[in-house]
């Protein structure tokens, strides 16, 4: 949350190299102007996106498996995967 709030505040992220954490503070600095910034936005923010991209996975997958056994399955295993990756 660092970085974002640096380029929320107007500041470049690192002066001579590039951010290892990739460009992800300047895409969201825009959603941080509209909202200001603080520790409850940043969370709703970031578990919206995350949000987003597990549905997308599942539809994905709801598309790709026919049997909704597997399908249940495979997303609570990526689920699970994705979740204990993120701790």
């Amino acid at each position: 949350m660092d970085l974002i709030a640096k380029v929320t505040q107007g500041t470049a992220l690192v002066v001579d190299l590039p951010s290892q954490y990739g460009p992800s503070p300047l895409l969201l600095a825009p959603i941080f102007h509209v909202t200001a910034l603080s520790i409850l936005s940043f969370t709703i923010v970031m578990s919206l996106l995350s949000s987003f991209s597990l549905m997308l996975i599942y539809i994905t997958m709801q598309r790709l498996v026919t049997n909704p056994v597997v399908l249940l399955l495979g997303f609570s295993a990526f689920n699970n995967d994705h979740l204990a990756t993120m701790f």
